[in-house]
């Protein structure tokens, strides 16, 4: 006996074709996928805009910055001058000797009446040279040369020249120089305690 089969499931209609699922394919994924694409390149669009945007901004700032800049270079120049100026002075200042006492010494030296006085210091890293010059009469130069060579301030005292100038006899007036080494080197206060006084 033979067995015979009942299919109650019909066949709607025949399978599709290649053509047929391009097409529901078409309408269906690739549809999702263009919009989805067209809003990436919309995304890309306004993001592109905003940094354009932003990009003018700040070289907008930069040249307004750099205008201001430009207006200021010149004083900032000589401010910067200013302070290598003050700095300069104030190494000096600090690097350097307090003269005042050695003047205030040789002034109790020099004798009256001399003329064309003219004292000078020259100082180096290593000594400090006092060079006193004017005309006066005879005695009076021996006289200040003796008190330089007895000082405890000054040492290799030298009349470096001496010449006749005027007058004859004891109103003779010559023309003098006198050299010597200071011993006396005392450093300066602070420049900032000179403001106080």
């Amino acid at each position: 006996m033979q067995k015979k089969s009942v299919n109650l499931l019909q066949q709607r209609g025949a399978p599709p074709t290649l053509w047929e699922r391009l097409y529901e394919w078409m309408t269906n994924t690739c549809r999702i996928i263009v919009v989805f694409t067209e809003v990436l390149v919309l995304g890309a669009f306004g993001w592109r805009f905003w940094l354009d945007r932003t990009l003018n901004d700040l070289n907008d700032d930069i040249e307004r910055k750099g205008e201001v800049l430009k207006s200021l270079s010149e004083q900032e120049r000589e401010i910067r001058t200013i302070q290598t100026k003050i700095d300069t002075y104030r190494t000096l200042w600090n690097a350097g000797s307090n003269f005042n006492v050695v003047f205030k010494e040789l002034n109790r030296y020099i004798p009256s009446g001399v003329d064309e006085l003219s004292v000078s210091i020259y100082s180096t890293r290593d000594s400090r040279t006092l060079t006193v010059s004017g005309e006066v009469e005879r005695e009076k130069i021996d006289k200040m040369e003796n008190s330089l060579k007895d000082s405890n301030s000054f040492t290799d005292v030298v009349v470096s020249s001496i010449e006749r100038k005027t007058g004859g006899g004891d109103n003779s007036r010559y023309a003098f120089t006198i050299e010597a080494q200071i011993l006396l080197n005392q450093a300066r206060l602070p420049l900032s305690s000179y403001a106080n006084l």
